[in-house]
Parts: structure tokens; sequence; C-alpha cells
């Protein structure tokens, strides 16, 4: 995006809070309506923050006039008790926030603070010799500091009322480090009230009294204690006897509305009864009026529509009296030169279109009409909303706008000119790429919050128009808890159908979310009687804070009266099995169970491994896609932003065929792209029935309005086929065959890089769909892979119930216990039926014709289609399909050299290695398809002989050569084999007496994932592997039972999914016989090593790879005596009589691969 719209809203010096603080504490930037009103001493006007300035505004007239404005958004105003000069912050878009001043008489304006800390809430002292103000200095979690203040600047230092504190374990929202924030001055200045957590196990805290001085909050006093949640802001009258703060009364009220206590403690008054929210309350200087912030709003008021009732205003209450009055703003005077913009957008048959605004002013900064909510993505990027057309004052100068709608329409950007008190007047026409709900496609966001707490009272009308500017055709809103709170509860109407603002072409669907903290979240939709309640469980220091009910209970409840459920917010990345499990816990037991329907994906990412393991034990739970909108917060991901496609039984829009749909996983999941897939014929969720083993036919398009960056082709969790767009990258067209040996399922994936997701609200733009279920000689899918994978995932989740210490008796417990045994049991017993599956099929393998009749010793598989062989007598050669026709490449050094290995990165890029006695051993290099070569290392020793290289990116790599000073000969790259360099000899065990390689197939040195590599070496009476886990930056060694000899050892190692899994090798002074020691296996990752049943291969196995059939992992070996693979780690071996090969190697996905060996001969095989 431009760069002022990628605006960072993290504010990366605050170590705690996170976004719930971000938008609850810190001021919006900007907000397009009124916020933070500060009472000038003269009582007569009241400034405040508007549009990203600070202005004063007349309370009898409503005239605002713009008293600061520049490059930040500007909020927090304070005067000095004599109106001389004005305090406020300056947030530069999410990064910092700094304290800047202003004189009042002059206009003259500077900073107070600097740097990467941010620096809120400032109040002046009574005096105005002080301020006080909250930083996240040193440590980034929040204090509350005093400096002295004289003539527009600091006159000492800073003192720290509070420090930093810890709570002594973690606290759910709210971390383990205390925060200390919302200072208010009382009259002496002496003391302050603040707010504090302070031994609060929940909320933001209590507010406490403390003396103003260095470690005042240690003789605190406690004033008012209940469940805060950041609004509560107090302000002291001028006697000093009482103070006025906004709340929820302790969670017992769904909204904030303004109290009234004693300074020294007591019982609170309420003085607000507002079905809606009161913020930032100020005492005028003569306590008769408070000044406050409502976002309340009659859906009837005249002249308002109804979706814009609930954005913040300026509101005067009489403090002793009642007279409520809102403050309108009737006419805004800056202080620069500004024009009018008036925009429309339409469709291509001119119907008005609601969309999306990014707007930027001359000035640099967003700008959003005073009748439009101002947010800012999840991204940064600053947005509002409109229903088809709106009217904003802008700075005069260029103004850049680019409008979105939804995924299925091309997003434009104008610039406008805007001139000094002129409207300009723009219509912009839309044009869509598609309309899937044409073809019975209807999208919508399973997850979305109408009100959180946020600064807008929001409404159903206006999630509606949202929704429609986002062009989603389902809008899926979730009651929910916010700690104790229920918010939105009233908007739920029994009978478990669509809510009566729904629309032909829009519905509208009232659900809910359940929210435990322990075993996740959870969306119910469609109850017909009643809310699930208590709306979550496992809330510390509550009547809810057991583990039971479990989730399996509470979704069973919500299931009997019609619901649909599904995990929501789940794994983000990575396998969770790892960590702690992410953010579904349940989703394994529950999935078994029938509990849960679904899985949502949030955000983009990768955390497959638990939904993989539940497709491969032949559980069809669903993924859907739902981004956690939090729609009232004015920082938050945008609707719609991550959303599901559905396609209803009767292509028609029902909230029971959209539901139907998601059960049944006729969808896919999208932060952006567009997909269409079938296996023959077949869509997601549907199933493929085939009487045994068969190639399917695999159609697609994958489209969108940003550029892709890869699509794949998933089966049984292996990546099978992988496709890069063209062109402008974005849109594919697929059509292509695949062999299918077993019962499983077939899914696509797309993604794209970080830096096109713009202007979609996305990390990076991902898409997929549910999967394709494929029987096989009417076979059910298992796997005992998967099935074990569930097993350890339910007893981790046990170990960590256990270490839970709200459960309230051992009934509890043997109840959610017995749940999950329950679930072990279905997973047991799909492992059982995997286990007799009749077994791994042989291969098909055919040979192909290469054009030469040398020896070729290694192969590089990049795809199914580009594959790299060289051999002696200078041999290199490619084929980009398949081995159709494979043709022989230029190669340096003519006839002379032999490669024993080389590794294909593209069709274009390769590295290749030759092997011999000192100048003999070379890396080339091409990028240009083999046209040309460049010399990228030569052996510089004498006794210098290297044996195979590897990579683990398209950046790092390392080789391996024979020992010959008493040091491994190990050399890495980071530059994808351009330069090399040899690892010190302090980096790596010593080598034995003769110790090396065997340059055999190229696969005695292997990279894995996550920065881990092995080199399996032989000779001289050793066999071991050294191993890395920093990119080679240092080694280990592991102890291998293999055999050992002068010309015996470990000769090649074979790696699944990014571990190995054997190491093969033996004896080449015994041809005729099979070495007893020939084969070793490892369980866990290559960190110890068992010796497995010798592979039938006489002598020694030079080549080894891992091929895929189903859920088996075939270990394949070769040598040019014959080849043998095992489904079973190397208890039993079946021998392949078609191949005596040299070389042996996959593609990604391991259903393909090829083998490579004398005379020239090439096979390819297939499962």
């Amino acid at each position: 995006p431009p760069a002022h719209l990628a605006a960072q809203r993290a504010y990366p010096a605050a170590s705690h809070g996170g976004n719930y603080m971000h938008n609850f504490y810190f001021p919006p930037a900007p907000s397009s309506s009124p916020w933070y009103p500060e009472w000038h001493p003269g009582g007569e006007r009241v400034a405040l923050a508007m549009s990203g300035s600070l202005w004063e505004v007349d309370i009898a007239t409503g005239d605002a006039h713009e008293i600061v404005h520049g490059p930040d958004y500007y909020s927090s105003p304070n005067y000095s008790p004599d109106g001389a000069w004005l305090l406020y912050t300056a947030d530069d878009g999410g990064g910092t926030i700094d304290l800047e001043v202003m004189n009042t008489a002059t206009g003259e304006r500077h900073r107070l603070t600097e740097g990467a800390h941010v620096h809120t809430d400032p109040r002046f002292s009574p005096d105005g010799g002080r301020i006080a103000y909250v930083s996240t200095a040193p440590q980034g979690y929040f204090n509350v500091y005093i400096r002295p203040f004289a003539d527009g600047a600091w006159a000492g230092p800073d003192v720290s009322v509070t420090a930093d504190n810890t709570f002594g374990r973690d606290r759910l929202y709210f971390g383990a480090w205390d925060m200390h924030i919302s200072p208010a001055w009382l009259p002496s200045g002496e003391e302050l009230l603040i707010v504090s957590n302070r031994d609060v196990a929940l909320g933001s805290g209590n507010v406490y009294r403390v003396p103003a001085r260095a470690g005042g909050i240690e003789d605190r006093q406690l004033v008012l204690a209940e469940q805060s949640l950041y609004r509560t802001q107090p302000h002291v009258s001028y006697d000093g006897q009482r103070f006025v703060y906004s709340s929820t009364a302790g969670a017992a009220d769904q909204f904030q509305n303004l109290y009234v206590q004693p300074t020294t403690g007591g019982e609170p008054y309420k003085m607000t009864f507002f079905d809606h929210d009161a913020f930032h309350p100020r005492w005028s200087p003569d306590a008769e009026w408070i000044a406050f912030v409502a976002n309340g709003g009659s859906p009837g008021t005249q002249g308002v529509p109804h979706h814009l009732t609930g954005l913040p205003h300026l509101y005067l209450l009489e403090a002793n009296g009642g007279r409520l009055r809102r403050v309108n703003i009737t006419e805004r005077h800056w202080a620069r030169p500004t024009g009018t913009l008036e925009v429309t957008t339409v469709g291509q048959a001119g119907e008005m279109l609601a969309s999306r605004v990014h707007l930027t002013a001359a000035d640099g900064k967003f700008h959003a009409p005073a009748d439009a909510y101002a947010r800012v993505a999840r991204e940064g990027d600053r947005i509002f909303h409109h229903p088809g057309w709106f009217t904003v004052e802008l700075p005069a100068g260029e103004a850049e706008m680019t409008i979105v709608r939804g995924f299925e329409t091309a997003p434009v950007t104008y610039t406008a000119v805007i001139r000094p008190g002129e409207v300009t007047t723009m219509t912009i026409t839309l044009t869509e790429i598609s309309d899937l709900s044409d073809q019975g496609w209807f999208s919508g966001s399973t997850h979305v919050h109408m009100n959180y707490a946020g600064n807008l009272r929001n409404s159903l009308a206006n999630l509606m128009m949202m929704s429609d500017a986002e062009d989603q055709d389902v809008v899926a809103e979730q009651v929910a808890n916010k700690d104790n709170r229920i918010l939105d509860h009233q908007y739920w109407l029994p009978g478990g159908g669509p809510h009566p603002l729904s629309e032909p072409d829009r519905l509208l669907v009232v659900g809910q979310e359940y929210r435990p903290p322990f075993y996740g979240h959870v969306f119910m939709f469609g109850q017909r009687e009643h809310l699930i309640a208590p709306y979550a469980m496992g809330y510390e220091g509550t009547g809810i804070e057991s583990l039971y009910p479990s989730n399996t209970d509470m979704m069973l409840k919500a299931k009997a009266q019609g619901a649909t459920t599904a995990y929501v917010h789940s794994f983000y990345n990575g396998d969770p099995l790892e960590g702690n499990l992410g953010g579904a816990k349940g989703y394994i037991v529950d999935a078994a169970l029938a509990a849960a329907d679904a899985v949502e994906w949030s955000t983009p990412q990768d955390g497959w491994p638990p939904v993989y393991a539940v497709w491969s034990s032949g559980i069809r739970a669903t993924v859907v896609g739902g981004e956690d909108s939090i729609s009232s917060l004015h920082a938050t991901p945008l609707v719609g932003s991550m959303r599901t496609y559905v396609r209803t039984p009767d292509g028609t829009l029902t909230m029971d065929g959209w539901f139907q749909g998601i059960r049944d996983g006729s969808s896919f999941v999208t932060s952006g792209p567009l997909i269409e897939f079938t296996v023959d014929g077949r869509g997601p969720g549907e199933e493929l029935d085939l009487a045994g083993p068969a190639e399917v036919r695999v159609r697609g398009r994958v489209w969108g309005v940003v550029p892709m960056e890869r699509v794949e082709l998933v089966v049984d969790g292996n990546v099978v086929r992988t496709w890069e767009p063209a062109g402008d990258r974005k849109s594919l067209d697929i059509d292509d065959t695949l062999a299918i040996g077993a019962s499983g399922w077939i899914h696509l994936r797309v993604e794209g890089a970080r830096e096109d997701r713009w202007p979609l609200d996305t990390s990076y733009p991902q898409a997929f769909t549910n999967p394709v279920w494929v029987t096989v000689a009417g076979r059910p899918i298992r796997s005992a892979a998967a099935t074990d994978y569930a097993l350890r995932w339910i007893d981790k989740l046990e170990v960590m119930a256990e270490l839970w210490p709200g459960w309230r008796s051992e009934r509890e417990k043997e109840h959610v216990y017995a749940q999950f045994e329950e679930a072990r049991e279905v997973y047991r017993q799909r492992g059982e039926e995997a286990a007799h599956d009749p077994g791994t099929p042989l291969p098909a393998i055919t040979e192909q014709s290469s054009g030469t009749t040398e020896v070729l010793q290694a192969i590089s598989p990049v795809s199914a289609e580009t594959v790299w062989a060289s051999g002696h007598g200078g041999v290199i050669l490619r084929t980009v399909d398949g081995g159709d026709e494979w043709e022989r490449v230029p190669a340096p050094g003519g006839d002379s050299l032999q490669f024993r290995d080389i590794h294909g990165f593209s069709s274009r890029t390769a590295i290749a290695l030759t092997a011999g006695t000192g100048p003999a051993s070379r890396i080339y290099r091409t990028a240009d398809g083999g046209e040309t070569w460049r010399l990228r290392f030569l052996m510089d020793a004498p006794e210098g002989f290297l044996d195979c290289l590897d990579f683990w990116d398209g950046e790092r790599g390392f080789a391996y050569g024979d020992s010959f000073d008493g040091v491994p000969y190990i050399l890495l790259t980071e530059d994808g084999g351009r330069s090399w360099a040899r690892v010190p000899a302090d980096a790596a065990p010593a080598a034995g007496e003769g110790e090396g390689g065997f340059a055999a197939s190229g696969t005695c040195a292997r990279a894995g994932d996550s920065g881990r590599g092995w080199i399996g070496t032989g000779a001289g009476g050793s066999a071991r592997i050294l191993a890395t886990d920093d990119y080679g930056a240092t080694w280990s060694e592991v102890a291998v039972p293999m055999a050992t000899g002068d010309a015996a050892g470990i000769f090649t190692l074979a790696l699944a999914d990014g571990s190995p899994l054997v190491a093969l090798g033996g004896d080449l002074g015994a041809r005729d016989e099979v070495v007893a020691a020939n084969a070793a296996v490892t369980r866990d990752g290559g960190r110890t090593w068992t010796a497995a049943s010798a592979a039938p291969i006489d002598g020694a196995v030079y080549g080894s790879a891992v091929g895929r059939w189903g859920p088996y992992r075939n270990i394949v070996a070769v040598a040019p005596p014959g080849a043998a693979f095992t489904a079973d780690m190397g208890e039993t071996w079946q021998p392949l009589e078609e191949l005596s090969a040299w070389a042996v190697e996959f593609a990604p996905g391991g259903r393909v691969g090829w083998a490579a060996g004398g005379d020239g001969r090439i096979w390819r095989i297939m499962w």
C-alpha cells in the first residue's frame, strides 16, 4: 500500500495491554467525532479531539475552532490552571505517542517527550507546576510519572509514582505485569487517584489514592474496588471530596455509565442510566456540569440515518439538576484552507453501492466524514465505510482515495483536487470481477461482534451496511461475554432462524460465542430455544472457574437445539502440539465426539497438523473463515476480511442452506483469493468413489483482486502439485491429472506474499478449500500416523487440564476425563482399522529414455514436471515435462568430470557437484537452465574429495567431503551456492582416520526443517551421523548401528516431513551378499537410531528416498544390484524388480519420483 496507509497500530513499546487496551484506553487516532473532552478554565468552552486535530468548542453555540493540527493525530488535551498552556498527546499513527505543549497566547508548540515509548494521559497539577502522565518507560509496562514543569518546558527529572511489579503469574488478557494508568490530581497537589490492577486477577484494576511522590503506590489507599476495563478515567471535583468516573458497576451493567463517589471511598452513586455508553467524564471548573462523550442516540432521531446513531458525541450533564444536553458541532472552523469532497459510488448499471474508503488528504493524514466511524484495520490501514455516498471536509490540495468492495470487485484509486471553499463532486464506478452468488456461492464471516465495549454504539443496521460495503451475503453476529458482561444478548431471538432485519440478498443471523479460556472459544448459531449460559467457564476468581462443564457438554447442548458449532480463532502457525495446543485445545476431542462441526481460521495461518490429523482419521469436520471483527472498536479486523464462501444445497441464500453447506464442507475459506475446484467433477465437501487405484482429473481456477504467489494441491497432507501464477499473478487455470491409490482427501491451497496484500486487511492473501473426499475400493479414510497424533494431543490436553487450579470436585474431573477417553477410543479404533489395511501396493514404474549411456548418479525432482539428473562423462540432463523428453544441457569441463550430485531449485536454477581428488571436486551453478555454468567452488586441497550437498532453502545449503586433516570437511553457503566457506574446526567433532562419505547418489547429506541437517559417514572403520540444528553453524555426532569397515558405513539418508527416517548403507567389500547391518531407523527426529531389518540388496544401498501412497511413507532403497521398499519403517521389505539404480528421489508430495543408474537408465516411479 502507499506508505501513509501502512501505519502500524501495535505501539511496539507497550509490552502488555494489547489490542483491548489500545482500543479502550488510547485515544482513537483519529476520531471523526468528538473525543476526550477537557474544560477550559473559564468554563465556557471545551477542548476535545476530532478529525486528528484539537478543537475548542463553544458549549453555547456548538462552534468548533481548530487549535492544533499537524502531521500527527492529536488528543488528550489538558489546560494549565491559568489557561496559559495546553498539554496534549501526539500519536504518530500507531507507533509512539508523545506529549506536546502549546502556548495558548502565541500558538507556539513543541514536544516534551521523544523516543520510542508511549506517553499518554497528561495532567497538570492544581498549581500548574507539575505534570502527571503515564508512560511505558522503562520496560514497556504502564507506570505513572510526575515531572516538574515551568515556562513551557520540563523543570527537573521525572519521579516514578509507580514501578514495574509482577502479579506472579499470567492473568487472562492482562498478563503478569501490573499496569498503572489514568492519574487524577486531588486539589492539594499532594495526592493522585490512579487505576491499577495491583493484586487484582481480572480487569484493568481498582481506583487507588496514592501520594504524589516517588514510590507513592506503596502507600496506596483503596477507594473503589471493581472489575474495570480501562474506561474508568476518574476526575476529581474542585473541592476534592468526590470524583466522577465511567463504570459498568463491576460488570453488572452491559453499558458504561457515569458514577460519583467520595475520594476517600464509599458507595458509588449512579448519575446516568443509559442503554449506551458514557466515557471520559470531566467536572466543570465549578463542578456544576460534567462534560463527557456518549455514543447514544435513538434510532428515530430526526434526520439521522439509522446506522449512524451510535457515533460518539459531546454531552453535558447538570450535576445538580439532571439536565442532559448534547452539544452538536454546528460548524467546524478550520485553521487552514479547506474544501468539501462529495463522492457517490455506483455499479456498472448505475446502482448505488456501499463500499470501503481509504482516504488521505493533502496533509498526509487520514480523514473520515463527521457522520462516519473512523477505523483502523488489522493491518493498520485507516478506513471508513459508507452506504453509497459521503461528504467530508478536507484540507485544500490533492486527496487520494482507494475504494474497495469485498473480494469480487476491483479496487480503484482516484485523486481529488480539493479547492478552498469549494465542493468537489465525484461519481466512481466499481467493476465486478465475478459474482459467485449467481453460481450458488454465498460469502460471510463466521465471526463478527456488533458491540464489545468499543467507542461506537453499533447497531444491526450499521452492521448490515458495513457488510454491504464489504460485499458479504451473510452477517453472522455473535453475542458474547467480555469478562462478566454479556454484550448484545437482547438481539438474539428465539426460533433459531434469520433475524427480521435480513434482506433478500443479505442474511442477518444472531448467534453466540461461548468463550472458555482453557478449551478455546466456540461459535454457536441456530439455537431454537435459548442461548447457552454461562457464556464462559474457567474464569479465575469467579463462580465459573472450573473446567466443568466442558466444551463438549455445552456444544452438545447447543446442537440439541439445532445449532451449528465450531472452534474459533484456532491454531495460528506451525504445529500446536509442539506448544500449548493453540487457541482451540478441545478441537481434537470435540471433532471425534461430533460436538464440533468445524474449526475457524481467523487469520491466514499454517496450523494445519491438527486439521489434517482429523481429516486423515476419516472425521469430516470442516474449516471456516471468520476474522473476529469486534466492530464497535475503532481498531479491529475489518468485517469480512477472513470469510467463508459456501455453496448452498439448492443454490439459494437461506440460513439453513448456508449452515448446512458449512457442516458439509461445501465451502472455501479466503482472505481475498477466490477458488473453483473439482476432482473428477466433485467439489469441496463431496465424495468421489473409485473402484480401485486410478488417475483423476483435477480442474480449477483461482483469481482475485491481488497477486498470488503459489497454488498447492494437497493430498492427505502432502503437497503434490505446486503452480505459480504468471503475468499479473491474479489468476491461474488448473487442468491436471493425479494418481490416486488409496482412500484419502484432496484440497487446494492458495497463498500470496505479504507485500501483495494491499488493499486487503490480511497479513497475506490466503485461500483454501475444504476437502474432496476420495474412497478407493470402499475402504474408509484411515491413517495410523494421524490417529497417533490425535492421541498425543489428548494426552497433552489432559496433562494441562490436571494443572488447572479451579476444579471444584473429583466428580467434575472424572466427567471431563471420561469424555477425553471417549475421544481417545474413537481414534484408537480408527488407528486399528488403519493397521489392518491391506497395505501399500507396488508402485507403477516406467522406464524413460535419457538419450545417454553414461552412468547417472544423482537425480533431483523440483516438481512433478521439472527434474535434473547428472552423472559420469560430464552428463547433466533436464526434463520439464515429467520425463517424456530429457534434454542434455551443456556442462562445464567437457566429458572429463563426474557430476555425482545435483540440486535443482527450478527449471532454470541448479547446483551441480563434481567428485574427484583435489581440483576435480568442484561446485557449479546455473541460473539459465544450464546454458551457462559458473564455477563457484574449486577444491584447493590435493587430498580433498567432495561427496554430496543439499539445501535448506534457496539461499542456505551445505556440502560434505572426505576428511583429510582430522576435521570433517563441511562447506556452507548462505547465498544460494554463489560462495562457499568451510565450517571451522571447533564447530564439529573430530573426524576419524579415513572417515568420509560415499559419493554414490548425492544423498549422504540431507537438509531438514528449521535449520536441521544430517550427514551420514563411513569408511576408516567408522559409521555415524553428524547433525546440526542451526543451519550448519555447529555440528554434533550421533551413533548409528551400521556396518563399518574400510569401504563400509552410511551411504544414504532418507527424510520425510523435514526429519530423518532411515540411514542405509552396507559394505562394498561384500558385493555378493546382503550385509546384515545395512539399515537403521529413527523415530525421534534423528536423536536416536535403532537397527532395522536389512534391505534385500547385496553389498551396499547407494540411494534412498521417501515416496507416499495414501497414509504410508514408503522408503525406497536402490543400488546397482537391485531395489526394494518398506512401508513399515524397515520391519519388512518388498523388492522392486524393475530397478537397478544408483539414485532415487521423489518430487514434493512423494507421489511421483525418479530413479537413475548405469547405462543412462532413468525410471519414473508413481504411487
